[in-house]
Parts: C-alpha cells; structure tokens; sequence
C-alpha cells in the first residue's frame, strides 16, 4: 500500500539571527542550518578590521562554527568571543534536506569571500544563503540589516515557520 504520509519528508530548520545593536548600530545578521544530527551550523561574515577599526572592504573575518543550540551560539558569544555579539530575534524557515545541504554548501565557500560593506555582508550572506538553499536566483542587491535592505520574506514566504524573540 503507497500511503500518501509514507512520501512525507522531514523538514529541517534554518534559523537567521538578528542583532540590532551590532556592526556599530546598522544591525548584524547571521544563519544556522539545522544538520541531520539535529545540530546548527552557524555562518557569520563579520566583517574586516583595519587599521583605523572601520569594517569596509577586503578579506572578512567569518565563523563556520556547529553549535547544539540557538542558546549555545549565545553564550559562545557572550562568554568566549569579547565582541559580545548578542542575538536579538531568530527567524525560522524551513527545507528539506537537500536544500540544507546546498544552503550549507553555497554558505560554507560565500563566507570567505571579500567583505565589503554594502555588497557583500553579513546580510548578503544570509539573504543569497536562502536564495541558493531554495533554488532562487542570486543577486547582488544592497543588503543592511537596520535599513530593512535585507531578506525579502515575501520571497520566502512558503517556507517561513515562524519568528521569536531571544531573551
């Protein structure tokens, strides 16, 4: 018997991490894929440090880290990284495997990529992050987490779940 529940496919979740207060108040954005073993890979393009201490443009500095929790991604920031990086509210999505996997894939070599401020951020990452997990095409729009230049739910509206805020 083909029963229409047994062609159900488990859905993973994509968590994208807001914090307001960050890159000097325009707002820092970051992504977690939720991986077959129930764990998050977290990327985050933060940007680049100069002489001058301004995040503008050249090789980023970026985490690829794998957390067990939202809570833990918190307290890593917190406790081990002097940024003090703090997330304010989590975004939640969901895809199927094979999507996770191109979205981990498409994060995993974008985050190393040159950082520049208005191009190619925390943001960017993150929006073209989910563009490539569900097959959307990739541009290179502005992206500024405080400015609502940033992901389009609307693009995204079929696998949105839902938002909460971190305390």
């Amino acid at each position: 018997m083909n029963h229409y529940l047994h062609k159900i496919e488990r859905k993973y979740e994509i968590n994208i991490l807001h914090d307001y207060e960050g890159a000097e108040g325009a707002g820092h954005q970051a992504i977690a894929f939720e991986t077959k073993d129930g764990k998050l890979r977290y990327f985050s393009r933060d940007g680049v440090q100069n002489e001058n201490n301004y995040n503008t443009y050249g090789e980023p500095e970026f985490t690829d880290l794998t957390f067990e929790s939202i809570a833990e991604i918190q307290n890593y920031y917190t406790t081990e990284v002097s940024q003090g990086k703090l997330y304010d509210q989590v975004d939640v999505y969901k895809a199927t495997r094979a999507q996770i996997e191109r979205g981990i894939q498409y994060a995993k070599n974008a985050v190393k990529t040159n950082y520049n401020i208005l191009w190619n951020n925390c943001s960017s990452l993150v929006e073209r992050a989910l563009m490539n997990t569900y097959g959307g095409k990739i541009y290179s729009g502005m992206a500024i987490p405080n400015l609502n230049l940033t992901i389009n739910r609307g693009i995204f509206y079929k696998y949105y779940d839902r938002t909460y805020k971190i305390q």
